[in-house]
């Protein structure tokens, strides 16, 4: 891999997408319009993607000096944007003919394994201890398996949009465990973040009428982000590998084996053929590797060494946002009133413990 320039896998992958083309606009010959939308989506901005993320030059030492907001910057935070905010409708739209646990896992083992490779390049094993694999693996369960494994689940019975807003409760889990666990002050306005945010949660939880979100999975997402949150706390006291993407393959890859075993064990992997993916799953699988996992998690890695963690944040109120437009546009998800209305007072509440709690931005990709 050294001597292989980034972009010729970038042109690999595109060619192969676009490849597919033809065959995704025969096979949707009976006029379904959404399914074409979605199709067009995720290819022309998964190669939007790469291009973004090899074009990046991931400094390898923080650097002393923040840059300014150049041309680059803004391109990495459009990747965190639009594709951790996109990631919720691709995953609802890969769990229609893909196993969705089978999916992840699947997923996070490639991207991790990438991950752990670039990360060796710069180290190698000799330097791990026991502390790296304990914590690896307990933030690979928190993160990956516990995190990740239940959202993924609930797109097939909540709205994507409605999906990421709860996700976006990370925050205010973080604020409450360590003031749990590390006896952390909570200040006035996080306090009343806490108290709007959890409201808002209330709001989507119990939501019916047009768009009634069915309110175990929607726990089951509020439960989801206090396990990535608990993640979150803990790895701010764990010793990890002290290369940061060797320690998040490391991660990813031990998640992704947990939750492909649990595929196995509960899903109809065995009778699962390649022949019933559609072209929009595929596509959306794609792009939940790619762009989510894959461009998401480097860019994100590059932007909290050349700006500000308060930037890279911005991810947590923006991606709701974006997750909320695409599933109305592409997948035609119903947004009632009740909807935005919970979703600002979700939102309101995580800005205000981000702006007054340092050290509570998350990298939460899906």
């Amino acid at each position: 891999m050294r001597g292989v320039p980034p972009s010729w896998w970038r042109k690999s992958v595109c060619g192969l997408l676009s490849s597919r083309g033809p065959a995704a606009h025969s096979q949707a010959s009976d006029g379904v319009t959404p399914r074409l939308r979605v199709e067009a989506f995720y290819r022309r901005w998964t190669c939007l993607g790469l291009r973004i993320i090899t074009d990046l030059d991931t400094p390898r030492t923080r650097s002393p000096r923040l840059r300014p907001l150049n041309l680059s910057i803004w391109l990495g935070l459009l990747v965190l944007w639009i594709g951790w905010g996109s990631v919720y409708a691709a995953m609802a739209e890969s769990a229609r003919t893909i196993p969705p646990l089978l999916a992840t896992g699947v997923r996070f083992v490639m991207a991790g394994l990438i991950l752990a490779a670039i990360g060796l390049r710069r180290g190698s094993w000799a330097g791990l201890t026991r502390r790296h694999w304990t914590s690896a693996s307990v933030l690979g369960l928190l993160g990956v398996v516990l995190g990740t494994g239940g959202v993924v689940l609930s797109v097939r019975h909540v709205a994507s949009g409605t999906v990421a807003l709860l996700a976006a409760t990370v925050p205010l889990w973080v604020a409450l465990i360590e003031f749990a666990w590390l006896r952390r002050h909570i200040a006035l306005p996080a306090r009343i973040g806490l108290v709007v945010g959890f409201l808002g949660t209330g709001l989507l939880v119990t939501q019916g009428g047009a768009g009634a979100v069915d309110p175990f999975w929607a726990l089951v997402v509020v439960l989801c982000s206090a396990a990535w949150a608990l993640g979150t706390v803990y790895a701010s006291q764990a010793e990890q590998a002290p290369d940061l993407f060797l320690a998040t393959g490391l991660q990813m890859v031990i998640g992704g084996l947990g939750t492909f075993i649990l595929a196995v064990g509960t899903e109809p992997v065995t009778s699962f053929r390649l022949t019933q993916v559609t072209a929009a799953s595929f596509y959306g699988w794609a792009w939940t590797f790619l762009v989510g996992a894959l461009a998401g998690y480097a860019t994100a890695m590059w932007l909290v060494r050349v700006t500000s963690p308060t930037l890279v944040a911005t991810a947590s109120y923006i991606n709701p946002i974006i997750a909320l437009v695409i599933g109305a546009v592409l997948l035609g998800e119903p947004v009632g009133l009740r909807t935005v209305v919970a979703g600002v007072a979700v939102l309101a509440g995580v800005v205000l413990i981000i702006k007054a709690t340092p050290g509570t931005e998350p990298i939460t990709e899906r």
